[in-house]
C-alpha cells in the first residue's frame, strides 16, 4: 500500500495530502476493526469460559 501511494504521488493522480489522509483512515479503521473483533470474540469467551 506504501508503494502505491508513492506512485499516486510520483504520476500526480493524488495530492500527497490526499494519500496521507487515506493513509490516516486507513489505518484508524483498521484499528477499529481489530478492536471490534477482539471484543466480541475474544473478551466475551474470557467471560462465558
Amino acid at each position: 500500500p506504501l508503494i502505491v501511494g508513492i506512485s499516486r504521488i510520483i504520476r500526480c493522480v493524488h495530492y500527497p495530502s490526499d494519500v496521507l489522509c487515506g493513509m490516516i483512515i486507513g489505518i484508524i479503521a483498521g484499528l477499529i476493526g481489530c478492536l471490534v473483533v477482539w471484543y466480541f470474540f475474544v473478551k466475551r469467551k474470557r467471560k462465558t469460559a
